[in-house]
C-alpha cells in the first residue's frame, strides 16, 4: 500500500491494471512467508538451547519429554530422564516422538547436570519421598532452573493435567496473581457490555 501510495503521487496519471490485487496479494504472501523463516531462524540463532532433564518416569514426565521433543521453536532439548528411588532401572524410555535415554539414578543427579550440561530439572514426582532435595536445592541456588511437572506442563501447553494435578500444586502456583489494571479493564468491560445488553434487551422484555 506505501508502495503503491508512493508511485501514484510520484506519477498521478499511471493507470493500474486488473492483476495489481492478485500480484499485491503475492508478494504480501511471500513478504509474510520469508520474514516469519527469517525470524525463525533469528530466534535459533539468538536463543540458547537449554539442556532439560527429567527427574522421574511418570506419565506426565513422559508427556512433558514428549511435547518438548515435538515442538522446535521452544529451543529446548530433553537430555534424558533421571529415575527416581522408587523406580526400577532401566537404559531407555520411548514415547511417541522420541526415546530418552535413562542417565541413572536420582542420587547422582549431581555429577549427571555437570556432565551433560543441564540448565533446567523437571520434577515429575507426585511427592520428593528420599529424593535428593538438597542436591536440588544447591543445583537451584547455582541457578538451574527446577520446576514441577506441572508447572512445566501449563506452560508449555496452556492446559492442566487434572488426572495426576493435587490441591497443593494450585495453592502454591503463580496463575493467580491480577494487577490493578487488570482488574479495573476487566470490571469497565463487564460494566460497558452489561448495559449494552441491557438497552438491546429492553424492548424484549417489555414485550
Amino acid at each position: 500500500c506505501v508502495v503503491l501510495a508512493v508511485v501514484y503521487y510520484l506519477f498521478p496519471a499511471l493507470l493500474v491494471g486488473r492483476g495489481v490485487f492478485l500480484v499485491s496479494m503475492l508478494v504480501v504472501g511471500s513478504a509474510v512467508m520469508i520474514s516469519r523463516l527469517a525470524l525463525d531462524t533469528a530466534w535459533r540463532i539468538a536463543a540458547p538451547v537449554h539442556n532439560v532433564l527429567i527427574l522421574g518416569v511418570s506419565d506426565l514426565g513422559l508427556k512433558i519429554a514428549d511435547e518438548i521433543s515435538s515442538r522446535d521453536d521452544l529451543n529446548l532439548r530433553v537430555s534424558g530422564i533421571v529415575t527416581s528411588a522408587k523406580e526400577p532401572d532401566c537404559s531407555s524410555v520411548s514415547l511417541g516422538h522420541c526415546t530418552l535415554p535413562v542417565l541413572g539414578g536420582a542420587a547422582d543427579i549431581q555429577s549427571i547436570v555437570e556432565r551433560n550440561g543441564i540448565t533446567r530439572i523437571v520434577v515429575a514426582v507426585d511427592h520428593l519421598h528420599g529424593e535428593p532435595i538438597q542436591d536440588l536445592i544447591r543445583l537451584r541456588v547455582q541457578g538451574l532452573r527446577v520446576e514441577h511437572m506441572h508447572t512445566t506442563m501449563a506452560g508449555l501447553t496452556g492446559r492442566i493435567w487434572l488426572e495426576s494435578v493435587h490441591s497443593s500444586w494450585f495453592l502454591f502456583s503463580n496463575g493467580f496473581r491480577r494487577s490493578t489494571w487488570t482488574l479495573a479493564s476487566k470490571r469497565a468491560f463487564d460494566l460497558v457490555f452489561g448495559v449494552i445488553g441491557l438497552l438491546v434487551s429492553v424492548p424484549l422484555m417489555a414485550l
